[in-house]
């Protein structure tokens, strides 16, 4: 008897020693490479690119874990910051001769405001290094972001970049409204919902004096704006119904996209990493041409105007799909 409790007493030892033995290696395998990959990648913060479905920000949706525009989305939201780099005495001389006002239209940025942001470039965000590289003619507004109230030097550019079609377009970081706060960062960050709903409100309702600040300001009254995550999709159909137009939600569907465009209807889409974001952006389909392509107006990059999207192309990146009419 004594034996079988000897026997039975050293077996269960044994298991205990191998449990202990392979939570060791459990150990060894899973939490030391983990700690080791933190410790090499210390100095590079991760972008989330987690999706959240009630609300997209900018491009905002490249500007994750970083300054301007925070986001748990896919971009993503999470806290946000609306400080900017602070200019030196060695950027002061740079700075005093940067033309104060800039065109919200511009294709390619100043060479004072490219030796400026590449002076700053440590200062600069993660987000807005991807935005810069996604659209370099966005390094002028980050230039001007040194300067003391930069919003007080905006100009009308006083022209519309594409008389050649009837939708105006507008810029969400144009200076006049590109440094005010939406939803708890920079409009020209945060701001891609209330600007691509203006274009689709002014263009239906001939109503010249809604501008994407006025709309952001609705927006935000209206519990639209929501801090550190942009725009509630919310605006897209309940925000554009208490304006005033009549709101439809499509589906994913070719046919459906274009019987609605070829009917006069403007189209905003929301749109997931692709070709005009790495989280989550709004942008307007206002026509669509001969060959069934569409073309877009981004308020982020106005280059994306100047080319046409297949149906292909878009469909993977879209979210959801809201047609207008008045």
């Amino acid at each position: 008897m004594e034996k079988k409790n000897g026997l039975a007493s050293l077996i269960s030892k044994i298991i205990i020693t191998m449990a202990i033995i392979g939570a060791l290696i459990v150990a060894i395998y899973v939490i030391y490479p983990n700690i080791k990959k933190s410790l090499l990648n210390h100095d590079a913060p991760a972008i989330s690119e987690e999706s959240n479905p009630d609300s997209e920000t900018d491009i905002g949706s490249d500007q994750s874990s970083v300054s301007n525009n925070s986001i748990n989305e896919e971009d993503d939201h999470s806290s946000t910051s609306n400080t900017t780099p602070s200019s030196t005495p060695a950027s002061e001389e740079l700075l005093n001769k940067l033309d104060k006002s800039y065109d919200p239209y511009l294709l390619e940025p100043s060479e004072i405001a490219k030796q400026i942001y590449m002076d700053h470039y440590e200062e600069f965000s993660d987000g807005s290094h991807i935005q810069t590289k996604r659209n370099p003619s966005v390094i002028e507004y980050f230039a001007h972001s040194l300067l003391e109230n930069p919003g007080s030097y905006a100009t009308d550019p006083g022209y519309d970049p594409f008389p050649e079609y009837a939708m105006p377009y507008f810029s969400q970081w144009d200076q006049r409204w590109g440094y005010t706060e939406y939803a708890g960062a920079d409009f020209g960050i945060s701001g891609c919902g209330p600007t691509v709903l203006t274009m689709v409100y002014t263009h239906l309702t001939g109503d010249i004096d809604m501008t994407p600040k006025s709309m952001g300001e609705f927006a935000t009254a209206n519990g639209y704006a929501i801090d550190g995550n942009g725009s509630s999709w919310m605006l897209m159909s309940e925000g554009a119904e208490k304006l005033g137009l009549t709101v439809e939600t499509l589906i994913l569907h070719k046919p459906v996209i274009d019987e609605a465009l070829l009917a006069g209807k403007p189209i905003i889409l929301v749109v997931g990493p692709g070709h005009f974001t790495s989280q989550g952006h709004f942008v307007v389909i206002h026509d669509i041409d001969a060959n069934g392509d569409y073309l877009i107006f981004d308020p982020f990059n106005i280059h994306n105007a100047f080319r046409t999207f297949s149906y292909a192309e878009l469909e993977d990146q879209i979210r959801n799909i809201w047609a207008y009419s008045y």
